[in-house]
């Protein structure tokens, strides 16, 4: 099975962190040889084009085009017009069976138009972001059509799910896969030397904050609700992990809120850092706005540390027992902070957190996918006879 995954989101040394929840899904997927898998990165013209093979997988970047701020509705379309000559290279030298496309706008509006044309299945996954522009405007419009004619739509969370189907996807083409989580990377470890690898205080309580620093992940509630968690459990901690345009805003408002000393900004950091961030704290908070399936809540499970999360995106199927944390309504601050303190004040068995995450891991994802990709091939159309390249021609080419 020969699959294309199109992507804007997907790890860079400039960005780490970026989509790497697609490149453990599909090397998971990818791994035993029974899928073979080639990433196509979309990024900004200008970007570069560099690739090679990244974590198991051949990677190529497509520099597209876009008018930023305006059009947006043309976006999907600029996109399959750097993709095209890519994909039509890739099919001549060894062929194309499927095209994965993860977001529904616009790889997934792009992906459509493209296996229309190559004359492939499309599975397209929902993330999140189709909250947007779902019932808005052009782009909502293009989406809901891309989703309707989509082969198999994978949505990560149940509300996801309902979306697709309220757009229009069949039911019986609507499947729901959360993402997975690396347990060999993600498990507990020593507390005093994680703290002492990022600089915190031995003593006292980290609540973790993770995420981009952008108004949705809600940072910014977390440092307004300090002064009192710093009152009530003196010597407390917020780490903050993730950089972005809010970076300075948000060390305004600590200072404001009378919480520089205790709020700590870390950046971004290295999986190894992330790893000794959970492990170095005691609760993980994630007060986003809206989600659709946030890998740090397993991550932080998986390294034995309970959360509290606002009820927005799959929060509710990951944080399902009270063992594992408490979910609250979003918007609501006041029951959001009296969370963080009653999960301090009561201490939990990490190896039992630990277990319950367990049940989501990568291989288990994988086994998910494949199972959808081949249903969706089972289904498709007989195709015209491919023209292969000879061996040793490689998976498209890196440029």
């Amino acid at each position: 099975m020969r699959v294309v995954t199109i992507t804007k989101s997907y790890p860079t040394a400039r960005n780490p962190a970026s989509g790497c929840f697609i490149r453990e899904r599909m090397a998971a997927v990818a791994r035993g040889g029974v899928v073979g898998v080639t990433v196509l990165h979309a990024v900004p013209f200008g970007v570069g084009g560099e690739g090679g093979r990244e974590s198991e997988l051949p990677v190529i970047r497509v520099p597209y085009r876009y008018v930023p701020g305006v059009g947006k509705g043309l976006d999907h379309l600029f996109l399959a017009a750097a993709l095209r000559p890519r994909l039509r290279r890739i099919e001549e030298r060894e062929g194309i069976d499927l095209l994965d496309a993860h977001f529904g706008f616009p790889e997934g509006a792009a992906a459509v138009r493209l296996g229309r044309e190559l004359g492939v299945p499309v599975v397209m996954t929902l993330r999140g972001t189709e909250r947007r522009f779902f019932g808005k405007g052009a782009r909502g419009r293009i989406m809901a059509r891309a989703i309707r004619s989509a082969d198999a739509v994978i949505a990560v969370s149940r509300s996801l799910g309902d979306l697709a189907r309220r757009a229009g996807a069949a039911c019986d083409r609507v499947r729901v896969i959360g993402n997975g989580v690396d347990a060999e990377r993600f498990r507990p470890g020593d507390r005093a030397e994680a703290r002492r690898r990022l600089g915190l205080p031995r003593e006292g309580e980290v609540v973790l904050s993770v995420g981009a620093l952008i108004e949705r992940k809600g940072h910014h509630h977390l440092i307004r609700m300090f002064r009192r968690i710093d009152r009530e459990r003196p010597g407390a901690t917020l780490l903050v992990v993730g950089d972005g345009p809010w970076r300075a805003r948000l060390r305004r408002r600590a200072e404001r809120e009378g919480a520089a000393g205790r709020v700590r900004f870390a950046g971004l950091l290295d999986r190894d850092a992330l790893v000794a961030a959970y492990r170095a704290a005691d609760l993980l908070a994630l007060a986003s706005s809206f989600e659709g399936w946030a890998n740090v809540l397993l991550e932080a499970l998986a390294c034995g540390v309970p959360v509290v999360a606002t009820d927005v995106g799959a929060a509710r199927e990951v944080v399902n027992g009270p063992e594992l944390g408490v979910v609250v309504p979003p918007g609501d601050w006041q029951s959001f902070c009296d969370a963080i303190l009653a999960t301090l004040r009561r201490r939990r068995d990490p190896a039992s957190i630990r277990r319950r995450a367990l049940r989501r891991s990568w291989g288990r994802v994988a086994e998910e996918v494949r199972a959808v990709f081949r249903e969706v091939l089972r289904g498709a159309r007989p195709r015209r006879e491919r023209r292969v390249a000879p061996a040793g021609t490689g998976p498209g080419g890196a440029s």
